[in-house]
């Protein structure tokens, strides 16, 4: 199996330095898709940032807008590597809330000054509820690190592809 004529990779933000930024990654259509996958990898918070963050999911009906709320969770998993922990495993697929993760200092995902993270989120096209009023068929992820010395970079790897060949549809424009 070639995995590029099965799934579609996409680099939809960085790898960039996000200090103090709001990251909002390309807007990836779900068009010619079931199924998307964001990767997401935050490296080098600082230790002295006691701002947090929310990481969270926008929908839209084409690829220029795209940012109503999610109506329901997704699925994600997570992990942490801090210099007390250490590996390549994953967490259980846990619910990915409505309203997005709060990662940072102090919040439910704390890693900051300790590690790296790795995020994980799984979104069906059904996920985004479309409807005939309101054909929802795109995604985008986004958080803000406000004064944390952070490193992002969000890949997107769509699968179970309508039309599979050596040249996979493009998903980040229609």
């Amino acid at each position: 199996m070639i995995k590029t004529y099965e799934d579609k990779i996409v680099p939809v933000y960085g790898p960039i330095d996000a200090t103090g930024a709001t990251v909002t990654s390309d807007i990836v259509s779900l068009k010619n898709y079931d199924h998307v996958t964001f990767i997401v990898e935050i490296g080098l918070c600082s230790a002295t940032a006691a701002t947090s963050t929310n990481l969270a999911l926008k929908k839209g009906e084409n690829v220029t807008t795209c940012a109503t709320a999610m109506g329901k969770a997704v699925s994600f998993r997570y992990f942490i590597n801090t210099t007390a922990q250490s590996g390549d495993t994953l967490s259980a697929l846990t619910a990915f809330p409505i309203a997005g993760i709060s990662i940072g200092h102090g919040n439910t995902y704390d890693f900051v000054g300790t590690g790296n993270a790795l995020f994980v989120i799984e979104v069906d096209a059904a996920d985004l509820e479309p409807t005939v009023a309101n054909p929802y068929d795109t995604v985008r992820i986004g958080c803000i690190f406000a004064g944390q010395a952070t490193l992002v970079s969000i890949l997107a790897i769509l699968s179970r592809g309508r039309y599979k060949s050596a040249s996979m549809p493009t998903a980040i424009t229609n």
